[in-house]
């Protein structure tokens, strides 16, 4: 049942953004190719909390790029009320994949998603004094659009932006509209809860941080379910790692 709603999601997705393909994301770093693969990353988490898929908005795409460009300079954002920002950067980090479009978009977003495991609650909107920000960000009910930046300096680091719209963080009212905008995961499908230990892979090239959902969908395998009963592993972790796995 997940699959097929995964799956209806991304084709309505998909045929977004190739109509717009011709203009979001044309011409900047992270192109049409990159703002599909954000946007689809972002669709997965958002459809495990009832969330509307969001869309590719160019302009959003502009400034997330012109952020990032930013960032790489050293500069800081400034606030703003337009959008939503959520950033990663990995500067002197060995990590594999990251210094590619596809596994910078996809571990970025899924570090984003990650703070799910920060004591999330559902009924507050608060964690529990950790960050989970980035969290609500990328499932955010009341959003509609999304532009993603990258930016990837071989002997500095990778950079990575998304903008939201309309901006989430800009209520005095926030943690009240939570409950509202930011509903309960989904469980895992049958079969798909497994401990970290015990999964085998789906397939030696579905691998993270390159494995998508639509990859490991596609072929009847589990997509992470972010260890919600081992808050001890973490996204990166060697057992973490395994994001598309076989089912039991």
């Amino acid at each position: 049942m997940l699959r097929d709603m995964f799956l209806e999601i991304l084709f309505s997705c998909v045929a977004v953004s190739v109509a717009g393909a011709t203009e979001c994301g044309e011409g900047l770093e992270c192109g049409p190719e990159c703002q599909n693969k954000c946007l689809e990353m972002h669709n997965y988490y958002r459809s495990l909390h009832s969330s509307p898929p969001l869309v590719c908005d160019h302009e959003l795409a502009k400034s997330a790029q012109k952020s990032t460009n930013q960032r790489v300079a050293g500069k800081k954002s400034e606030w703003t009320d337009k959008y939503t920002e959520s950033i990663m950067s990995w500067k002197g980090r060995e990590w594999e994949g990251v210094g590619e479009m596809n596994g910078a978009i996809t571990g970025a977003v899924r570090s984003w998603y990650s703070e799910i495991k920060n004591d999330y609650n559902y009924q507050t909107g608060k964690g529990n004094g950790k960050a989970i920000g980035h969290f609500q960000a990328v499932v955010w009910k009341g959003e509609t659009r999304l532009g993603c930046g990258l930016n990837i300096k071989p002997t500095d680091g990778t950079y990575v932006t998304a903008h939201y719209a309309p901006a989430s963080h800009a209520s005095m009212d926030k943690e009240k509209q939570a409950p509202d905008n930011v509903k309960p995961r989904k469980q895992p499908e049958p079969g798909c809860n497994v401990t970290s230990g015990q999964r085998v892979l789906c397939k030696p090239d579905l691998r993270a941080p390159f494995v998508n959902p639509g990859n490991c969908t596609q072929d009847a395998c589990c997509y992470d379910d972010m260890f919600m009963s081992e808050s001890s592993v973490n996204f990166y972790d060697a057992n973490g790692r395994v994001w598309c796995f076989k089912k039991q």
